[in-house]
């Protein structure tokens, strides 16, 4: 339902930024992969055991999320807000893991896949997963978190 209420949007002329979503839309494969046909980019809720593909030290392989984030170095994790929230900034730890993707022509190196993780600076354990879909050049980590945060004013709507 989401990807042609999407569709039906884009087709009528709405430009999005961004789209974002919990895992429910997140773990819909066919609506990353109809996201990333129409050149979208996304910042998508990802449950821990989303199998996503990365690029090992003998190729291409797929990987749990959260064995992903095991490899991420102390260096890749920064401190950022997500945003205000009614006790003030949301402050969380975040990573942002490169995926791999067969990326044969130009307009298709144009975009980069991570995976975006949020981790409680209170519990280190607790982790939320991001899929990612963006220009390589042009997106930062902080413009990421802002896009993940955003999914928190939409919820508080509901």
């Amino acid at each position: 339902m989401a990807r042609q209420m999407l569709k039906r949007a884009f087709d009528a002329g709405v430009h999005a930024g961004w789209v974002t979503g919990d895992t429910i839309y997140g773990s819909a494969r066919r609506l990353r992969m109809f996201l990333e046909e129409r050149g979208q980019p996304f910042v998508l809720a990802v449950k821990s055991d989303e199998s996503l593909w990365t690029l090992e030290e003998r190729g291409p392989g797929q990987q749990r999320a959260d064995r992903i984030v095991r490899g991420a170095a102390p260096e890749q994790w920064r401190r950022l807000s997500a945003g205000e929230g009614s006790k003030g900034p949301r402050l969380f730890d975040w990573a942002l893991l490169p995926l791999f993707r067969l990326q044969l022509t130009e307009e298709e190196r144009f975009w980069g896949h991570w995976l975006l993780v949020r981790r409680s600076v209170q519990d280190p354990d607790d982790l939320a997963y991001y899929v990612v879909f963006a220009p390589k050049e042009s997106t930062t980590l902080e413009e990421l978190v802002r896009v993940a945060g955003t999914r928190w004013r939409i919820e508080s709507c509901f």
